[in-house]
């Protein structure tokens, strides 16, 4: 609310990101979410390549009418992902990570994570 995001678009622009970053602490999980979303694309397996559940679920917000998918959607800018997370202390990051942040650092690193890279 601070940053003027709505909480629809912030889940938009970040869960794609964040489900990548944890991708190792989270391995099984998500490739069920894999399953279930390439599956509910009415595609055989044959025709769906694998891709990640960071990738599906990227590709599921952008067709979510109104939800922001990137930084730039919403009006959120580098400077600005950079005070964010400059202004909390890494344990607030790591509190429910599968996979921890090594600094602050790696944190601005998934924040800024280019959607093509999922």
């Amino acid at each position: 609310a601070k940053y003027g995001v709505h909480q629809g678009s912030c889940s938009g622009i970040l869960c794609g990101r964040i489900l990548a970053h944890h991708y190792e602490g989270s391995k099984e999980h998500q490739d069920r979410i894999a399953a279930v979303l390439a599956e509910s694309s009415g595609k055989d397996n044959d025709e769906v390549p694998k891709k990640s559940a960071a990738y599906l679920v990227k590709e599921l917000v952008s067709m979510l009418p109104g939800v922001a998918q990137d930084h730039s959607d919403a009006g959120v800018d580098v400077e600005t992902l950079r005070d964010f997370v400059d202004k909390l202390p890494i344990e607030r990051f790591n509190k429910l990570s599968p996979t921890p942040f090594k600094d602050l650092d790696d944190v601005y690193n998934m924040l800024t994570r280019p959607l093509d890279q999922l």
